[in-house]
């Protein structure tokens, strides 16, 4: 992932990709893809720069961006390692899968654990994560399931 692109930058150019390569001696083709982190449609309208993930095609040519950085568009940036966060089942909320595939037959509320969807929870004033308060005492509020992928990047293991 590649932070503060300017938006000169046209990630569907190969022209665009090949520049990148030629500047920052990369070696030819090394760059298969780029794209922007968030869509177009939803930047603001004074946004200048953005997130971009670009694809190689090599872990040392990766290594080589993100160990010298490297300049997009006339920009200095520092690239580093796109983490993906965990597949979570929206359906179940279990780890490992999405709702498509699950196999369970009810909804789980990632809010309240209750058998029906998140969407129609009726639960107030208690914003928990369902899988902190599982495994940590609740010290900090105001936290969603949705907002806790590093506890469950760190359990990796289906809720009780």
């Amino acid at each position: 992932m590649t932070p503060a692109v300017p938006f000169s930058f046209r990630p569907t150019e190969p022209s665009n990709l090949h520049e990148i390569e030629e500047q920052n001696q990369l070696p030819q083709f090394s760059i298969l893809s780029a794209r922007w982190l968030k869509p177009p449609s939803r930047r603001s309208e004074d946004q200048t720069h953005s997130h971009c993930i670009i694809s190689l095609n090599s872990a040392e040519s990766a290594n080589i961006m993100i160990r010298d950085n490297i300049t997009i568009a006339g920009k200095r940036v520092c690239p580093s390692k796109f983490k993906k966060e965990p597949l979570r089942c929206l359906h179940c909320q279990c780890w490992g899968h999405r709702a498509i595939a699950c196999s369970s037959q009810v909804d789980v509320c990632a809010t309240c654990r209750q058998d029906h969807h998140t969407s129609n929870c009726t639960t107030t004033g208690t914003q928990w994560c369902i899988l902190y308060l599982a495994k940590t005492p609740p010290i900090a509020a105001g936290i969603t399931a949705a907002t806790l992928s590093s506890i469950a990047a760190m359990t990796r293991s289906p809720l009780p």
